[in-house]
């Protein structure tokens, strides 16, 4: 890994006369391990501040970006996501997957201030708590109107962990009641023949 201690010093042998050798290049793993070695003399002789600080805003560099085309692929994936034949559990997952892909691209603003009473950050987690529950319950099946009604009318509203729960539950009392059904007509099969 080659990391850049700051814009003048790049570590690629220190001062860049040591060019990277070509991907096809027998002598590339020479170069990275020459690289990795003396990468490694450099950040073990500063202080720890000062490599872990170099090392975290190369990352910072790296991948601390926006990637709108991603970013509109994911809200529009999200904003169709329905339930289908899926179960509560497998729909569930892909809401939250694609949820926090969302989260990791989009930088959304928060409140730094260390003397802060202005709670914007507990209201913003309280409104982002409420869209992904509404996001959930929009694209639940048919089946699931009725236990819809009684999750909107609560209050508090349910988090959204207790909604899963309270989904799950209704999912599963409707798979015992439609084996108890199954059974009762094979029993009434039987009893014909």
């Amino acid at each position: 890994m080659e990391i850049a201690l700051s814009s003048k010093l790049k570590l690629g042998f220190v001062d860049g006369t040591y060019v990277r050798s070509a991907v096809n290049s027998v002598l590339l793993i020479y170069w990275i391990c020459c690289n990795n070695m003396v990468t490694s003399w450099i950040l073990n002789s500063v202080s720890l501040d000062i490599a872990v600080h170099a090392i975290w805003e190369d990352l910072k560099v790296r991948y601390d970006q926006t990637n709108v085309p991603k970013l509109l692929n994911l809200r529009k994936e999200l904003s169709h996501l329905t339930q289908g034949m899926m179960s509560i559990t497998a729909y569930f997952t892909k809401f939250r997957t694609i949820h926090d892909e969302l989260e990791c691209l989009s930088a959304k603003p928060r409140c730094t201030c260390t003397t802060c009473t202005c709670t914007i950050n507990s209201k913003l987690e309280a409104y982002d708590q409420t869209v992904q529950l509404t996001q959930i319950l929009m694209g639940l099946n048919e089946h699931f109107t009725g236990v819809r009604g009684q999750i909107l009318i609560m209050t508090p509203l349910p988090s959204l962990s207790q909604c899963y729960s309270i989904l799950l539950q209704e999912e599963n009392k409707r798979e015992i009641s439609t084996s108890t059904v199954s059974l009762n007509k094979d029993n009434i099969a039987m009893s014909i023949m």
